[in-house]
């Protein structure tokens, strides 16, 4: 594939990788981006079953996209924005992070807007994401931690058949999802 240097399990990117699906673009998120990653990571229904505080200013979500840009740089995370074909105005984030470190297996995470939800874009995002982790990155299973009260996050999981593995802990509110490369 044009751009990649094939190695067993992932890749070492040449560039970053663009997907779509019918509806949707997964891009680099840039400079441009910032005051909508702003709204997105200060929205209190996406934060509401996330552990992490708001940002608090356009100047932290410029810091925050500096730091995804240099996660990418470092093959640490693959950090997608979420946009529709139309205008590929940023509505969401998706990304495959915490990769194990033989690079056959990663974490995945996912975020959008509220008034995107419930037209099953973050199925379609989730989807080229899934294709794009285990045909071109071969890896092996991915993992997603969700708040055991986020029942929408948990049927979107599930209908790929994402199952329950483990709670993190006894104390947690997370639950772990795994799911197995059938095509490896």
């Amino acid at each position: 594939m044009p751009g990649y240097d094939k190695i067993k399990h992932g890749v070492k990117m040449k560039q970053f990788p663009l997907l779509q699906s019918s509806r949707l673009i997964l891009r680099k998120i840039s400079e441009q981006d910032r005051e909508q990653m702003f709204r997105i990571r200060q929205d209190q229904d996406i934060n509401h079953y996330i552990d992490r505080p708001p940002l608090k200013s356009e100047k932290e979500s410029q810091a925050l996209i500096t730091k995804i840009d240099a996660g990418i740089e470092n093959d640490k995370w693959i950090y997608w924005g979420i946009g529709h074909k139309e205008s590929s105005e940023l509505i969401g984030t998706i990304c495959l992070w915490n990769f194990s470190e033989d690079k056959t297996s990663a974490e995945l995470g996912y975020e959008l807007l509220p008034d995107f939800q419930k037209k099953g874009l973050m199925t379609e995002a989730l989807e080229a994401v899934i294709d794009y982790a285990f045909l071109t990155l071969h890896l092996k299973d991915l993992k997603a931690y969700t708040h055991r009260d986020n029942e929408r996050s948990s049927r979107l999981l599930e209908r790929f058949d994402f199952t329950v593995q483990e709670n993190s802990s006894e104390e947690s509110e997370n639950m772990i999802y795994r799911l197995h490369n059938e095509w490896e």
